[in-house]
């Protein structure tokens, strides 16, 4: 498994980013992504370091209805 940054989540079409204090502290974001299909990223503002290689991306999910 390769192991990927979130600067590379664009060849898959993931091109926007939004601060999940942004979308705490938003009635109308968290409402929006209750009722969203899709894939979502958490990363970091800086690498951590895996069992090979340093990374930004902590998890990558998918939700759905």
């Amino acid at each position: 498994m390769n192991k990927m940054k979130s600067e590379d989540m664009h060849k898959y079409g993931l091109k926007n980013w939004i601060a999940f204090s942004e979308v705490i502290r938003s009635d109308n974001s968290r409402k929006k992504l209750q009722q969203a299909v899709g894939v979502y990223v958490f990363r970091l503002n800086k690498e951590f370091g895996r069992l090979k290689g340093k990374y930004d991306i902590l998890y990558i999910g998918h939700s759905s209805n």
